[in-house]
């Protein structure tokens, strides 16, 4: 069990108490002191226990408990800080499954109480941790034996922890000083006695427990002198036949001879170090799992809605090469013994589907695009990213080279963007969606005028709301389009339940097929097919830009107007003024190039307003009046309902006329307003 503690305003004993108490139950304990860092840990590892600090800057509370529940739906939350606070946020905490309050400045006693009494609650969270009931039981015992004051604990109970892992001794009286102690620092020289003990020997040579070291334990004798005989004779005793140093050995038995100075583990004999084989490892090109990338602006603040980063690759991209262990080199003992080295491990990775690996340069590249995945030892891509709850704050905008679905809804101010396909399940509120290929709605769409829907094919959903829409091909929706934008470069389809298009405007260039078309309340609904229309929209953004672009020109000939008489070489006429007349000139020429460029495409578009439009508009049940139609070129408005018809254009008369459904083409003019 793990517990996340974020605190902006840190107490450095009360935090090493509670550490000590922890790890003596077996409870990890990470501290942090921003949220920025508390989102870094949360998107990379899991824990039990996240306690939220109140006072924290820039991240509201309620979205920080929000990202943490998407992240890790297993984690319980509890919060500290002040009882105003709580108070002002208490109630939308509560909402979302925090119950429980921790009042600054809290005891090392009062946490524990409260995370037992978490442990204990029986409403569940998201998928809990099966282990959270038995460790409420040890939390449980412990608490017994705490009191709110730290200062005064009486270690009267000891804890008898149920599960091994969290077994330990009863926590120790709380130091005074609360610093943390330093650890020994570690020496490269074993500690020997400066005197000898009673049964200790004169003189040993110590081996180190790899065999590759021998030291002298040297004491001086009380009646003669040590000699270099009684030291090869050690030496045999010992079996030491291997790295010798014996002009080392005569100086220190010198030494202690004369001076009397005990020699403590000065090295003698040294062998040869066996070295390990480096294991083999991969070198990734690309992340293989969601990031966070907290970015400030100017001002300090942290777009939250775009923190979380989903690792994409395109097809032919590098994921990761692959490189061998290395081999290892073998040593040799004192004892003559050789010291075999070990072999390093093999990473094992197999390419899985949308990757192939490259014998030539061990590297493994995406077939696809899409997500890399990298799980049980194998590296695929996938072409599709699931999202198992709302698009919201906890997984921000989606951004995605393949195919997106969303288990749940889109909240509005939110985006959605793929170059493959948008699947949602739920609803789509005022948000964007862009997608390369389909987008569908499973629920429907309710816009209130904000955001826009974008597919790079067809549009599929149950019914639509003050929607904004752009599809390049067909649109089909089952119920009722009300109030709405809707461009289609295909064809409109409401041809199921109600049918209806009511208000707004629906353009389609191949058709609108619906059973009703308006309201019987006379409510305006404006409906257009064919080229035409698409043909004028273009014509009218072409004029725009072929007139900025000649204003530019015109701009660009009065800058130049001053240096009109003179030749690119005039002596008049320095470097920089040199360089910056040819820059001019050439940026002219390049403006002239793109207006005659875009007069031809203006040429080539206006030919689609003379061409007879065939689409036509399909009402199989009742078509109200207030309708205003456009075939074509040819517009009209109804003022009386018609049923079973369909509304084409009659070319050379240049009307819109009615003809039965799907039918031939009786003409019947239509009575219209003036």
């Amino acid at each position: 069990m793990n517990i996340l503690f974020l605190d902006s305003k840190p107490d450095a004993g009360r935090m090493a108490r509670l550490q000590n108490r922890l790890d003596s139950l077996g409870i990890g304990l990470v501290a942090v002191q921003t949220p920025d860092e508390m989102l870094r840990l949360i998107a990379v590892r899991g824990f039990s226990v996240v306690v939220l600090d109140l006072e924290i800057s820039r991240v509201p509370v309620v979205e920080a408990v929000a990202m943490i529940r998407r992240f890790r739906p297993k984690s319980r939350v509890l919060c500290q800080g002040s009882e105003d606070q709580w108070a002002l946020v208490g109630p939308a905490l509560n909402s979302i499954g925090v119950r429980r309050f921790l009042k600054r400045p809290w005891t090392v006693g009062g946490f524990l109480n409260l995370l037992a009494d978490e442990m204990d609650d029986d409403q569940p969270i998201a998928d809990p941790m099966q282990e959270l009931e038995s460790l409420s039981k040890d939390i449980e015992a412990w608490k017994i034996g705490v009191p709110e004051d730290p200062s005064r604990i009486v270690q009267s109970v000891k804890l008898q922890p149920k599960r091994p892992s969290v077994a330990g001794p009863a926590p120790p009286e709380p130091e005074k000083n609360t610093a943390a102690p330093e650890p020994p620092k570690p020496s490269s020289k074993p500690d020997f006695p400066l005197k000898r003990g009673e049964k200790d020997p004169y003189l040993r040579i110590e081996v180190s427990q790899d065999g590759v070291t021998g030291r002298l334990v040297c004491y001086p004798l009380e009646e003669k002198y040590h000699s270099m005989d009684d030291v090869r004779e050690e030496l045999a005793k010992r079996k030491i036949v291997y790295g010798i140093v014996y002009d080392r050995l005569d100086a220190l038995i010198k030494k202690v001879n004369q001076t009397g100075e005990p020699i403590l583990g000065d090295v003698v004999a040294e062998g040869k170090s066996s070295v390990d084989g480096q294991n083999g490892r991969i070198e990734w090109f690309v992340p293989t799992s969601v990031r966070v990338n907290l970015q400030e602006d100017e001002s300090g603040r942290v777009n939250y809605k775009d923190i979380f980063e989903i690792p994409c690759v395109r097809t032919g991209e590098k994921i990761a090469k692959v490189y061998e262990p290395t081999e290892p080199v073998d040593g040799l003992s004192i004892y003559g013994k050789p010291l075999i080295g070990k072999l390093g491990k093999s990473v094992k990775i197999s390419p899985a589907k949308g990757v192939r690996f490259n014998p030539d340069d061990s590297s493994y590249y995406a077939e696809i695009d899409g997500q890399v995945q990298a799980k049980g030892g194998k590296l695929g891509v996938i072409p599709v990213w699931n999202i198992t709850d709302d698009v919201d704050l906890s997984t921000g905008n989606i951004e995605f080279l393949g195919s997106v679905i969303i288990q749940g809804n889109v909240i509005t101010g939110f985006s959605v963007k793929a170059e493959g396909d948008i699947l949602v399940k739920g609803l789509v509120e005022g948000s964007e969606l862009k997608a390369g290929g389909t987008i569908t709605v499973k629920m429907g769409v309710v816009a209130n005028g904000k955001g826009m829907i974008e597919a790079g094919e067809n549009f599929y959903t149950k019914y639509c709301s003050s929607a904004i829409i752009r599809v390049e091909k067909d649109v089909t929706v089952e119920d009722t389009i009300m109030n709405s934008d809707v461009q289609a470069g295909g064809k409109v389809n409401v041809s199921k339940n109600k049918g209806s298009i009511v208000g707004g405007t629906v353009v389609a260039q191949g058709g609108i097929d619906i059973l009703n078309a308006g309201s019987d309340m006379g409510q305006t609904t404006t409906l257009i097919v064919g080229e035409q229309y698409f043909v004028r929209e273009r014509l009218v953004t072409l004029a725009k830009k072929i007139q900025w672009q000649q204003e530019q020109i015109e701009t660009l000939k009065q800058s130049i107007a001053p240096f009109a008489g003179f030749q690119d070489d005039d002596p008049r006429l320095g470097e920089t003024q040199r360089k910056s007349l040819a820059k001019i000139k050439e940026a002219m020429q390049d403006m002239r190039s793109r207006v005659t460029a875009m007069e031809l495409q203006k040429d080539d578009a206006a030919q689609g307003l003379n061409r007879t439009c065939h689409a036509r508009i399909n009402v199989r049940n009742v078509a109200h009046p207030n309708l205003k139609i456009q075939v074509g070129i040819a517009c009209l408005k109804t003022i009386k309902s018609h049923t079973f018809c369909s509304f084409y254009e009659d070319r050379q008369a240049g009307e819109v006329l009615l003809g039965p459904y799907e039918g031939k083409n009786e003409k019947k003019k239509v009575i219209t307003a003036k």
